[in-house]
This record gives structure tokens, sequence and C-alpha cells, in this order.
């Protein structure tokens, strides 16, 4: 289940996540009450079962533009395993997050796992005024354990859409930018010596440097491994 908390008075959203199981709760919101609770109410975003999703996991918010806020998470058709069909999907609030419209699928790799859904807003580009929206993603054709000892590989994509998530550009595929994989029967260009493999950009969201010498550069943290080790290193 992924639900969001309504803070009156300040455009803030938070997000979590409950573990998923038989014995979810239903979907409810919170009243104001006293203390610290006050003035705070949750809503349902996603909910494992809903929408020919048996799982949603790894959460991922932004605010366009315009104030509207774009929920992603991983949509896990089959079960909760991190490998499967996996989508990325969307809903989006226009009311700072008291209620939320349809779910939307902003990427689909077929019967295999597109995940780490990372947004974020270029608002520096003048050739895109009213911003344009990145998103962020890794796609996988086998399990990790499969992927570490290099019978597969972890890419990297984005998509970007200039009306808020509304529609969406074609795929790009940005590995042999963004990772280092020693894997010539995936891409004849994928032979790097330091044969990355297991590849995770952050979920959560990107960052863009608004300010300084590096203005409008757009930051993605990201991890991996390394040849047969087991060993993981920081990616930016």
């Amino acid at each position: 289940m992924f639900r969001s908390q309504n803070l009156p008075a300040i455009l803030s959203l938070s997000l979590c996540l409950a573990a998923c199981n038989k014995n979810m709760q239903s979907p409810r919101t919170m009243g104001t009450g006293s203390g610290d609770g006050e003035g705070i109410s949750e809503t349902t975003v996603y909910e494992n079962g809903q929408d020919g999703y048996q799982c949603y996991r790894i959460p991922a918010i932004v605010k366009a533009p315009n104030g509207d806020l774009l929920a992603f998470a991983e949509a896990r058709r089959n079960n909760c395993g991190d490998f499967g069909d996996v989508d990325l999907v969307l809903k989006r609030s226009t009311d700072h997050g008291k209620s939320w419209g349809k779910l939307e699928r902003a990427v689909d790799f077929g019967d295999n796992q597109a995940g780490n859904p990372a947004p974020v807003f270029d608002l520096t580009d003048p050739a895109f005024p009213k911003g344009r929206l990145f998103l962020f993603y890794n796609t996988g054709t086998a399990h990790e354990a499969d992927v570490r000892k290099g019978q597969a590989v972890r890419e990297v994509w984005y998509r970007t859409s200039t009306d808020n998530g509304q529609s969406w550009s074609d795929a790009v595929n940005i590995t042999l930018q963004t990772s280092r994989p020693n894997a010539p029967a995936t891409n004849p260009a994928y032979t790097f010596k330091e044969d990355w493999r297991s590849y995770a950009n952050t979920p959560g969201h990107a960052l863009q440097i608004r300010n300084g010498r590096y203005k409008g550069r757009i930051f993605l943290a990201a991890n991996h491994s390394a040849g047969p080790r087991r060993s993981i290193s920081a990616t930016t």
C-alpha cells in the first residue's frame, strides 16, 4: 500500500509503503487530531492487488511546475518479487495530495523488469519554458543473481514529457554513457573492461542543480557491482 499525507498550509507530500502481506489494511483517511498529528490526513495512492498488479513498491514523487503532484511506483504484476513483469506507473494529484487520479503506465518493458523510477524536472532549458520531465529508470531481463554472474545486463534509460507526464517521448538508452558493462552478446558496444554488472540508479527522484558552476546539470546517484566480485560501488 502506498499512501500520502496531506499537510495543510504547506505543499508537502510524504509517501509510505506498507509491507506486502495477506493482512494488509484497507484504504483509510486519517482525520484531524491533536498533538503531533493535528491537521494530517492520509490517503491511499496505490494499494496491492488493485488495477491489475499484485504489488506496488519503490515510490518516487515530484511536483510539476503547474502544481500537480506526480507519484510514480514500480507496479509488480504477478507477485512482490524484484524481478518479473514490472511496469512503472504514475498517478496524479491536482489538489496537493488530497485525491489521486487513475493509474497510468509510464514504462512497460513487456514481460521483463522496468524499475527504480527517478523523476526530475529540467527547469533551465530555454527550449522548454514550462519545464521538461525526465524519468530515469533501469531495465532487467534476468534475476539479480544471474546479472551478477554476467548472464544478463542491467540497462539505463530515460523518457521525457513536456506536458507534466500526460504523454511521453520514446525511451532513450543511455547505458553507454552511465554504465560500463562487458556484455557484447547483448550489445556489441558493451565491451568495457570494468565489467559492471548489477546497476541501480536511485529511486525517489533525481536532482537538478539550480545555481553555480554546474547550474542545470542533472544529478542521479546510483550503485553497481563489478565483475564476479560481490562488492558494490557508488556511481553518479
